[in-house]
């Protein structure tokens, strides 16, 4: 699924697609059926995902130079199952002050003492970590008062808890098509709420 938000801080379900499991293949064919259908991707300020490589790899592709932000949310979820429970604390801590820093400037300070304390002990994440650090930072880059929405992919979670709900609470559907017909009945619902209540942060 993928959500937009313009200008006018309108948010709307812009695409979707089903596939049998995540992947590379189906993440390129969504973001292709966007371009096709109107998507000027050379005028996306910001791309947002979840820690998905399969997601990563298409937005290069279909995107290419588009700037793309991990979700901190799903990489400090790691975090807390990577490292020991006696450590989880501290790490945890010291690893949310790079994304509550003021500044790129203070974030990177934050990060390289997290890095001294904790890669050697915990050496394949910190791995990851030093390797995706530019798509964790992105989101600086925006105004100060988006940081807190555009830096996790949490605005459209309850949207896909939604979507969990009404197609795994079933017992069943007939076929696709009435699978289909649910999910689209409840993205016209969702998109018709959001026009309602734009966010004005966002009108800039």
């Amino acid at each position: 699924v993928a959500v937009g938000i313009d200008e006018d801080g309108r948010k709307e379900v812009i695409g979707y697609t089903r596939s049998r499991r995540e992947s590379g293949t189906a993440w390129r064919r969504l973001l292709s059926q966007l371009v096709e259908r109107g998507l000027d991707y050379e005028r996306l300020d910001l791309v947002i995902s979840d820690d998905s490589s399969a997601i990563a790899l298409a937005v290069d592709d279909v995107f290419g130079d588009a700037v793309q932000q991990l979700c901190w949310a799903h990489r400090m979820a790691r975090l807390a199952d990577a490292v020991d429970q006696d450590d989880r604390a501290e790490c945890v801590k010291d690893l949310r002050a790079v994304y509550l820093a003021q500044n790129t400037h203070q974030a990177l300070k934050a990060y390289a003492h997290w890095r001294s304390r904790w890669a050697g002990k915990y050496r394949s994440f910190a791995a990851e970590l030093e390797k995706d650090l530019g798509k964790l930072l992105a989101f600086f880059s925006c105004p100060g008062s988006h940081w807190q929405y555009v830096r996790t992919n949490n605005p459209i979670e309850r949207l896909m808890a939604d979507i969990r709900t009404r197609t795994f609470g079933w017992a069943g559907f007939q076929n696709k098509d009435s699978c289909y017909r649910l999910l689209y009945g409840l993205f016209w619902q969702t998109n018709n709420d959001w026009k309602e209540q734009p966010k004005l942060d966002f009108t800039h």
